[in-house]
C-alpha cells in the first residue's frame, strides 16, 4: 500500500483547511483506493464506519463514537490517549486481549510491554497520529510459543476530544482467519510497511517507525 506523502501542517491549520473542501464523511480518493487494494474487508470496512461517524469534521468525536460503535468492530478495537509521555489505555476490546495475551486494565500505560528505543517509536507514531493528524497502517506478525505466526492489519485513526483537538486514538486489527491457532503465548511482535492514512489534512513527510519487540 501506497499513499500520497504531503508536507506537515499545524493541527489547527490542516482541520481548518480540510473543512470546506470534503463532503460528509467522504474520505479522500486516493485514500479509498489504496485502503481497498491490499487490506482485509473488515479493515476496510472499519475505516468507512469511522469515516461515517464524522459528519462535515475532520474526525468523528470520542463521545460520538463511543455512543454509535459498532458491535462488529468492538471486539476488535483499542482506544488510548496520550496524557503527556504517556499512551494510556481507555478501552481494550475482548478479541485483541486473547490474541495479544495482555489486557491493558484502564488507566495503564498501553505501551508498557515495550522498552527504550521500540516504546520510543511506538509513541512517535501515536503523536503524528494525533498532531498531524492522519491515520497510521501496518502489517503485523506475531510470533508464538508454538513457533506460528499470527498475522494482522492494524489501523488507527485520531479523534477529537474537546473542541476538535485530537488527543485520542482508535486502533483497529483484524487478523488473517484463513489459519487456525490453539493456545499460545506471544514471543514477538513485528510490524512491517507502515504507512500513513490520509484524513483529508495529507500525511506527515516523516515516514512511520516499523516495530520489533
Amino acid at each position: 500500500m501506497s499513499v500520497a506523502v504531503g508536507s506537515r501542517q499545524g493541527m489547527e491549520g490542516a482541520i481548518d483547511n480540510a473543512k470546506p473542501n470534503r463532503k460528509t464523511g467522504a474520505l479522500p480518493t486516493d485514500t479509498i483506493n489504496t485502503v481497498n487494494e491490499h487490506w482485509a474487508s473488515d479493515t476496510c470496512g472499519f475505516i468507512e464506519y469511522w469515516a461515517s461517524l464524522r459528519g462535515v469534521q475532520l474526525m468523528p468525536s470520542f463521545e460520538y463514537l463511543s455512543a454509535h460503535m459498532h458491535p462488529k468492530f468492538l471486539p476488535s478495537c483499542y482506544i488510548v490517549a496520550i496524557e503527556g509521555e504517556r499512551v494510556v489505555t481507555k478501552f481494550m476490546g475482548t478479541e485483541l486481549a486473547d490474541r495479544w495475551k495482555f489486557d491493558r486494565p484502564l488507566g495503564t500505560d498501553f505501551l508498557g510491554l515495550f522498552a527504550g528505543e521500540v516504546k520510543k517509536k511506538c509513541f512517535g507514531n501515536f503523536q503524528t497520529v494525533v498532531r498531524h493528524p492522519c491515520g497510521y497502517m501496518t502489517k503485523s506478525a506475531l510470533m508464538t510459543s508454538t513457533g506460528q505466526e499470527v498475522y494482522s492489519d492494524v489501523v488507527q485513526l485520531p479523534l477529537s476530544d474537546g473542541p476538535e483537538r485530537p488527543q485520542r486514538v482508535i486502533g483497529f486489527s483484524v487478523r488473517d482467519t484463513t489459519r487456525r491457532f490453539g493456545g499460545y503465548t506471544v514471543t514477538l511482535y513485528e510490524s512491517k510497511g507502515a504507512s500513513w492514512l490520509d484524513i483529508g489534512a495529507g500525511v506527515s513527510s516523516q515516514k512511520p517507525f516499523d516495530i520489533k519487540a
